[in-house]
């Protein structure tokens, strides 16, 4: 998938979560003139379609999109925001009978 592939898939996910619906709304987000995204999505053209004008839809768009995929297609399309470590359910915590637990002590010194 080229740049400009991987810039279209981006937008139509936009469309699909109901984030945009115009290249104008693109471009307003962005604070881009909307030639520049029309020429964009249309012809790809690297004058326009460039590393920073990537890095400004990425941002535009709170960070949803991987950068580094928009640019270079290395990686997933959506940046994860799953946690490293998955949270661990707080167990309630246990009852602990100290007269038990002191018999059983006292029990085992003698």
């Amino acid at each position: 998938m080229n740049r400009l592939e991987r810039f279209r898939s981006a937008i139509l996910y936009l469309k699909g979560q109901g984030r945009v619906s115009t290249k104008k709304s693109i471009a307003e987000a962005m604070g881009a003139s909307a030639s520049n995204v029309t020429t964009a999505i249309n012809t790809g053209d690297p004058k326009v379609l460039t590393d920073q004008f990537l890095l400004r839809f990425s941002r535009a768009f709170d960070g949803v999109f991987s950068t580094e995929w928009l640019i270079s297609g290395v990686g997933e399309m959506l940046v994860s925001n799953k946690p490293e470590h998955e949270p661990v359910e707080e167990l309630p915590a246990p009852v602990i009978d100290n007269g038990s637990i002191l018999n059983a002590l006292i029990a085992a010194k003698d």
